[in-house]
């Protein structure tokens, strides 16, 4: 039985300004993909990928995440190919508004600085990892520890870079080990690495460098580290930065930048960092990476699994016009740069090949996306089955129904830059703010 969404309208905050860009143009066209039932893995090297121009970027396209038709059907060989197709046209029926939610400080009302990532650590405390490189550890009280301390290698030179996000592995009980993609100081890389934590600290010398990614310039730099039910890593990567993509790395799957990858790191080591799995969609095509998962994005900031479904849900930040959110499987296109949303980039365009966005505003409404999650345990019931996004200059909260994916509708305006959504292992969900208090959905009191 298909669950109700809350659709109820609430203000609870104000609206910050909102944000402009510039143009581009497109690239490589979308090969076939053929599926593949080899479960076996593909060993590949590592080599840094090279990346060429000095272009400066427009600072009005820095926008701050951090601070600031239809694809061919492709088998489904995993747990995140769901057999919902997003290009199919999408039931638009009403969802039932019965509860009206509110938004109250969690964790004593502390304050923090650039909060980026929030996730359950045990059943009654957080991880809380800040841009700035620090992770804390949280009980409902506020009571902090800290975890780890990376302000020593995380750079903070553009207003998207640092610390952008963390992950526990899936086997975390038994090996200890904590993710982390951040942009590593006085170069132009990004870092994804490993750390392990003795007795609730990681210490920073515990460090294994997995995987650099050169950024040609200091925004776009994406950043999520996520887990998947197939026991996958998968990491979301900005298109490089500047402004339209110059390079046009969307569209070019010899590079890793504008793409999500998915990495098989369980025996992750010096020599073998990770192994490429067998059923990644170009496995076999000769020059493409074959880390690749999913390609053609912009700026993925925040992308989050259904616990229930396997689902991978992606905000992707947009240029000058528009906003999206998208259903990612196996080898799809999103379209960046030759699709800002749902429409032609820069002028006249072949839109065919692309997978379209699940959800997409325009910047009346806000100027950058800041990805959420599907509710499952909140507590909140009429919550529950929605995926809950928002936008970082604006403020504001919208849902869509995560099972029957419909019109998105707007939910409630945070009190401040949205720059991430998390849950602890109670199923409360979380708003994060710069320089304001965590803030956690409630049931309103009745006036």
């Amino acid at each position: 039985m298909r669950r109700t969404l809350i659709l109820f309208l609430l203000a609870v905050g104000g609206i910050v300004s909102a944000c402009t860009g510039s143009s581009g143009d497109s690239g490589l066209s979308n090969p076939s993909v053929s599926p593949t039932d080899n479960e076996a893995f593909e060993t590949q090297s590592i080599g840094a990928e090279s990346d060429t121009g000095e272009l400066d970027p427009d600072p009005a396209d820095e926008r701050e995440p951090s601070e600031d038709d239809v694809a061919d059907p492709i088998e489904i060989t995993s747990p995140n190919d769901l057999p919902l197709d997003p290009n199919a046209d999408a039931p638009q029926g009403p969802l039932d508004a019965a509860e009206v939610l509110a938004l109250e400080p969690a964790f004593g009302g502390l304050v923090f600085d650039a909060p980026i990532e929030l996730l359950p650590f045990d059943n009654d405390r957080v991880l809380l990892a800040d841009r700035s490189g620090v992770v804390l550890l949280l009980d409902v009280d506020g009571n902090q520890s800290l975890v780890l301390d990376l302000r020593g290698r995380v750079g903070r030179e553009g207003r998207e870079e640092g610390l952008l996000s963390l992950a526990l592995d899936p086997d975390f009980a038994s090996n200890g080990h904590l993710w982390a993609y951040y942009s590593a100081v006085d170069t132009s890389l990004s870092r994804l690495s490993r750390f392990s934590l003795v007795d609730e600290v990681a210490a920073p010398e515990s460090e294994l460098i997995v995987l650099e990614v050169p950024q040609p310039f200091r925004n776009h730099n994406g950043g999520s580290v996520r887990f998947g039910a197939d026991g996958f890593l998968y990491l979301g990567l900005g298109d490089g930065g500047a402004a339209g993509d110059p390079a046009e790395n969307g569209q070019n799957l010899g590079s890793l930048l504008g793409s999500i990858v998915r990495l098989d790191v369980r025996n992750a080591s010096t020599s073998q960092p990770y192994v490429i799995p067998g059923t990644n969609p170009f496995v076999g095509f000769p020059g493409v990476r074959t880390e690749i998962w999913a390609w053609g994005l912009r700026n993925p900031w925040r992308m989050s699994f259904d616990a229930a479904t396997g689902a991978l849900w992606v905000g992707d930040v947009g240029q000058g016009e528009y906003e999206e959110v998208n259903l990612v499987r196996r080898g799809n296109n999103l379209g960046w740069n030759v699709l800002e949303g749902n429409v032609c980039f820069n002028g006249e365009c072949d839109a065919s090949g692309f997978t379209p966005p699940i959800a997409v505003y325009d910047h009346e409404l806000g100027c950058s996306v800041t990805g959420g999650v599907v509710v499952r345990r909140s507590g909140l019931p009429f919550l529950d089955g929605a995926y809950v996004y928002g936008d970082f200059c604006s403020g504001r909260v919208w849902v869509v129904d995560a099972d029957l994916p419909g019109e998105a509708i707007e939910l409630m305006l945070a009190p401040g830059n949205i720059a991430s959504f998390g849950e602890d292992a109670q199923g409360n969900v979380y708003v994060l703010l710069f320089k304001a208090p965590i803030m956690r959905f409630v049931t309103a009191e009745a006036e």
